[in-house]
């Protein structure tokens, strides 16, 4: 199989960059790979000498962190807990602006990066806010009032935030000027997360609790009979619901994966957890995970990583269901609870090590490649390059041809 990359130059005089994006190569029976320009986004600079792959930054903000977003650009962001909660905006190379939350009352709850290279942040109290790029202030639209808490937040294909409510588990739709619109599900009544779906609609999960009650001081009740529930929105607001039935379980994040599937994190007090592969067409699958896992994340094409409570790990699950556990950087004192992959590839991180908060970032591997560029003046032109890393090591060939393809391949 030959993997190709196209570019925009003529194929006369073609250039092509060769960086640390070549981990990103496919192999085959022919071990061909595929060339990726050099990203224009900068690494982390402060990788840690104590633990190879990984920057690590503690502490981050004067109070625990709750999510993490990626943001379109050299930033990822954090919702800061606390008395009033902030919003944290983080360069790549871990230093930060602090943005302040409107009312003390306001604590974020979790991010989303909007329609307009913006970013968007639910609050507690029934209001979802527009971060005034860079730096704020925040401008707050309401929700439908106090008890519609926005505990889920994401941008849809159709360019409208959709947020999911921890209390009675409405599906909403917001424009960038604020106007909502309320969808109910039948079966679920208490969301706890929201992804969208390249193929348009808008993937949720939480819960069915027919016992589930809310006191005058606004705290919940929840009883025996609860039961998972993951499902998916159309943008005409048609709305399709899956029970996720995994011992005493209970989802808690979810996300698309590079199969097209939605994985869901399956959470269980009681017991170890699952991951919960769930198919467009509602069938469901569930892997065991040695402890809960907590949030979820696409990594490429072929995987998913997770985060694990009160672990000093996270761990990874392959399309297929073979699930992994890795170490965090830090030793026993690391935890993480939210994760996301920025916009240059990198992997975030959230939680705290040794009591105060914290960022791990896990960075791809690097590979050298000698020359880091080849020009190749006429079509059918080639030159060799020399590749360090243990995976695509060896001689490699660059090769154009008249149609504006670059081919590299083993060899």
């Amino acid at each position: 199989m030959k993997s190709v990359k196209k570019l925009s130059l003529p194929a006369t005089i073609a250039t092509i960059a060769i960086a640390s994006g070549l981990a990103a190569c496919t192999t085959s029976s022919t071990t061909a790979g595929r060339a990726q320009e050099k990203s224009t986004s900068p690494r982390v600079v402060q990788a840690s000498a104590a633990y190879p792959g990984w920057a690590v930054f503690s502490p981050v903000g004067d109070e625990p962190i709750l999510a993490i977003a990626a943001g379109f650009s050299t930033h990822v962001w954090l919702a800061q807990t606390g008395l009033r909660g902030a919003v944290l905006r983080v360069a790549f190379d871990g230093s930060y602006d602090t943005i302040a939350m409107p009312s003390k009352l306001a604590a974020p709850v979790a991010l989303a990066a909007g329609p307009n290279g913006d970013m968007w942040v639910s609050e507690w109290f029934g209001k979802i806010g527009e971060i005034r790029m860079p730096d704020g202030p925040i401008r707050e639209f309401s929700i439908g009032g106090p008890d519609k808490d926005a505990i889920g937040l994401t941008m849809g294909p159709d360019r409208n935030l959709w947020f999911v409510t921890r209390d009675g588990g409405a599906i909403g739709k917001m424009t960038s000027t604020g106007a909502t619109t309320e969808y109910q599900p039948h079966l679920m009544n208490a969301g706890e997360a929201i992804a969208a779906a390249p193929g348009g609609e808008i993937w949720f999960c939480g819960f069915s609790d027919p016992g589930r009650s809310r006191s005058s001081s606004g705290s919940t009740s929840r009883s025996a009979q609860v039961t998972g529930i993951t499902g998916k929105v159309s943008p005409a607001g048609a709305i399709t619901e899956y029970p996720v039935r995994v011992a005493s379980g209970l989802p808690f994040r979810l996300a698309v994966g590079g199969d097209g599937n939605v994985w869901v994190a399956v959470n269980d007090v009681k017991r170890d957890g699952h991951i919960v592969r769930v198919t467009p067409s509602g069938s469901t699958t569930a892997f065991a995970v040695r402890g809960n896992p907590r949030d979820i994340v696409t990594d490429g094409r072929d995987k998913l990583d997770f985060t694990i409570d009160n672990a000093s790990s996270f761990g990874e699950i392959t399309l297929d269901g073979h699930v992994s556990t890795l170490p965090l950087p830090g030793g026993a004192g690391a935890r993480a609870t939210s994760i996301a992959v920025a916009s240059n590839g990198d992997e975030w991180f959230v939680g705290s090590l040794d009591g105060k908060s914290a960022v791990f970032v896990r960075l791809p591997p690097k590979i050298d490649v000698t020359p880091v560029s080849v020009t190749l003046a006429a079509p059918g032109a080639s030159q060799k390059l020399t590749v360090s890393e243990k995976k695509y090591a060896g001689k490699w060939k660059v090769q154009s041809s008249d149609d504006g393809i670059v081919d590299i391949t083993k060899g």
